[in-house]
């Protein structure tokens, strides 16, 4: 008799606490919840100016815009934007046959995060164009073109509403600089 009541006490015991604990964890979950509000993308306008610098002063600039929303989370990279702009130049390889060379403008924006009043992303740019030098003794000299080009992949901080210089270098052939800068806004 005495074993029968002391299971019976444990059996009431156990039923007792798996109550407690499937209702705390129940309120547990409930909290969770409310406090994980879903992902709600920002939109934001990009304008990038890529700039030509000799001696400290703007001697060209170019313009290029783009709009793009963030992610929720970096490695979220399906979201790439891009823009390109460009000229096809012919080359000739040899008498009579040329092949051409694509000269231009090309940035891609990919996971943008939203980082309280700054935006975070990767930014590519590969900026190109027919070099206007004249060095003697180069192929440009015996009547092929020389292409100037500039390459360059970065995680960037953009303060909203200020221009940022993203990439700056100079010229292999000249005293000359290339930057680009970006400018985002929120769009609302």
């Amino acid at each position: 008799m005495k074993k029968a009541g002391f299971f019976s006490g444990c059996l009431v015991a156990i039923a007792l606490l798996g109550c407690v604990s499937a209702t705390a964890f129940g309120q547990e979950t409930l909290n969770s919840a409310k406090q994980a509000a879903p992902f709600v993308p920002h939109y934001y306008h990009l304008a990038f100016v890529v700039k030509e610098l000799e001696a400290g002063k703007v001697i060209n600039s170019r313009d290029y815009a783009m709009n793009i929303g963030t992610v929720e989370h970096q490695s979220m990279n399906f979201n790439t934007r891009s823009i390109r702009n460009g000229t096809r130049v012919p080359i000739e390889i040899e008498p009579g046959k040329a092949t051409y060379i694509d000269v231009g403008v090309n940035i891609d924006c990919k996971s943008v995060m939203d980082l309280d009043g700054r935006l975070g992303m990767e930014v590519s740019a590969d900026i190109s164009s027919v070099s206007d030098s004249k060095m003697q003794g180069t192929v440009e000299a015996r009547g092929m073109p020389m292409i100037q080009q500039n390459k360059w992949n970065s995680q960037v901080l953009v303060v909203l509403g200020k221009p940022t210089v993203l990439f700056s270098s100079d010229e292999v052939t000249s005293k000359r600089t290339l930057q680009l800068e970006l400018t985002a806004t929120e769009i609302k």
